[in-house]
């Protein structure tokens, strides 16, 4: 579903190795709200004079599943990815600098981890990992 609610804004592509279903042990609205915070922030990551990208991808790991969700954007330096899980840190106009600190809480809260990598002027990729669940 979020893919869907910014399909419209930029070109995101999705994959998955994932053949069979799938189950994240993981609140389904907190992982939502995960999903919305990064994605929208590596829509907003992209140069208004750039083609935007995002990639998706899903993979079935052992007994985790991941989701990488990489941009296209301008990257990040050095002293805003030492503070980037912050809370009331932003490099944005607006806004109070709680989301990343929050999904960060929520991942974790839910037995998951968070991490990235970035390069100047090439982007960012997230990565987030929970544990699988079974159902009986």
């Amino acid at each position: 579903d979020q893919v869907e609610l910014h399909s419209k804004e930029v070109h995101i592509s999705v994959s998955s190795n994932i053949k069979s279903s799938v189950y994240i042990y993981a609140d389904e609205k907190q992982l939502s709200r995960v999903l919305q915070n990064v994605i929208t922030n590596a829509i907003q990551s992209i140069p208004e004079d750039r083609h935007s990208e995002i990639s998706i991808i899903v993979k079935d790991e052992i007994q985790q599943v991941s989701i990488s969700i990489c941009d296209n954007g301008k990257g990040m330096n050095q002293e805003i990815q030492k503070r980037l899980f912050e809370p009331n840190f932003t490099t944005k106009n607006s806004g109070m600098g709680l989301g990343l600190a929050i999904v960060k809480q929520i991942v974790e809260n839910n037995s998951g981890e968070i991490s990235f990598t970035t390069q100047i002027n090439k982007g960012t990729c997230f990565k987030l990992i929970f544990p699988q669940s079974y159902k009986s």
